[in-house]
């Protein structure tokens, strides 16, 4: 294709697609080759069946969901892989896909032009030494998103270590001068969570005949690290009602009675928001209970599973603030607690930093991307670095040659 030409072209034009194939669980041997599926990388096989670099995308349902694959891989059968780039950067390319999947074939049901033909008229990219700077600065982006969440998993993992190592190993400062009755510290006291705090259901929005609210916090603004990226709660007035007791302050610990039973997050920056109804909020007593300690307990294994109905084998679609407010709890020494507090604050202070670095960098590549991809924010003068990722991609070394 003529890279210079600026004409219109369908996509099949600048990539082919093919199909991905079988590969059932039962079926997979542990290894190092990725194995990919529409919703990215779920797995890993000793075979492979695509050399590396890869573009990998859904063929039905998940149009807009792209995945760069830098290494072999295995593509599965509910995914459609590039298997000729034509001449195009394939960094680049799955950028481009993601642009012009999400905004384009939505609604097609498979990817246009390959299993129905659908024609739609693309731009032409650029050529390919201009399409690797572009790739260049979004994978900057990207490599400076995964390293943070890398840091950010560590710090997570450290702060639990920690929680483990004093309130479940019991080996906490000076555990070694404290007399143990009934395998709990003395001094340690086992009650109800209600006996330190109270709970609150949230606001109902269909209660107001006005829809125009603060920010709203749902169940489903909660990640799996139980953390709220604020930037992405809905955002409302707040002018002509009050919300007191609704609404959040920082150290205001919420958890799901809805949709995700037992789902748990602490508010951690100074805002203003309203819980919404599936969410209940945790109103603690500082005197009797902290509440990184009072987070940390919660968010554990043993707790999720009681709450979410997992600890019987079974799933429980929602829960009370009754059936929470019962439930047993062991209460350290209040001095310990403080202290653990004040241990961990400093690790969560530093992921709430990086997550919300995080945060802006989506959003500015966001913002750059659709620019660098439909040309109209120019690379062809630009002196670009490539970022490390891009220079050290290597070939894991095969250990099975075969495919199968």
């Amino acid at each position: 294709m003529n890279f210079s030409d600026k004409k219109k072209c369908i996509l099949g034009d600048l990539v082919t697609f093919k199909r991905g194939y079988d590969l059932p669980v039962s079926m997979r041997t542990e290894g190092i080759y990725p194995v990919v599926s529409s919703s990215g990388i779920t797995g890993f096989h000793k075979n492979f069946k695509v050399e590396g670099p890869g573009v990998v995308t859904g063929r039905y349902g998940t149009l807009g969901e792209v995945f760069y694959v830098s290494s072999r891989f295995w593509p599965l059968n509910t995914s459609l892989y590039v298997k000729d780039f034509k001449g195009n950067d394939p960094r680049f390319m799955s950028y481009y896909l993601r642009t012009v999947l999400s905004s384009s074939f939505n609604s097609a049901g498979a990817v246009p032009g390959v299993n129905r033909n659908v024609l739609h008229k693309l731009s032409v990219p650029m050529p390919p030494r201009e399409q690797k700077k572009i790739a260049a600065i979004l994978t900057a982006y990207d490599d400076l998103i995964e390293n943070n969440k890398r840091r950010i998993d560590l710090l997570e993992k450290m702060a639990e270590e920690i929680y483990r190592e004093w309130f479940v190993r019991f080996r906490f400062p000076g555990y070694d001068k404290v007399k143990f009755e009934k395998v709990v510290p003395v001094g340690w006291r086992t009650g109800k969570i209600s006996d330190a705090a109270s709970l609150r259901y949230g606001f109902t929005e269909s209660a107001l005949e006005n829809s125009k609210l603060p920010k709203y916090l749902r169940v489903t603004d909660i990640n799996k690290k139980s953390f709220i990226n604020w930037s992405k709660v809905p955002n409302c007035q707040i002018d002509e009602f009050h919300f007191e007791k609704y609404m959040l302050k920082k150290g205001d610990i919420v958890i799901a009675r809805m949709a995700d039973p037992g789902k748990v997050a602490i508010i951690e920056q100074n805002i203003k928001a309203v819980f919404a109804s599936y969410l209940i909020k945790i109103e603690y007593d500082p005197k009797k209970v902290t509440p990184y300690f009072l987070f940390y307990t919660l968010s554990s294994k043993y707790y999720l599973g009681l709450f979410s109905g997992a600890d019987s084998g079974s799933t429980r679609s929602s829960i009370n603030a009754g059936a929470i407010g019962n439930t047993s709890f062991v209460y350290p020494e209040i001095g310990l607690m403080r202290l653990f507090d004040k241990t961990v604050s400093v690790l969560r202070e530093q992921i709430v930093n990086l997550n919300m670095i995080c945060n802006n960098s989506e959003r500015n590549k966001g913002m750059v991307l659709p620019r660098l991809i439909s040309g109209k924010l120019s690379v062809e003068d630009l002196d670009i670095q490539f970022p490390p990722s891009m220079l050290e991609e290597t070939e894991p070394e095969p250990q099975e040659t075969a495919y199968g």
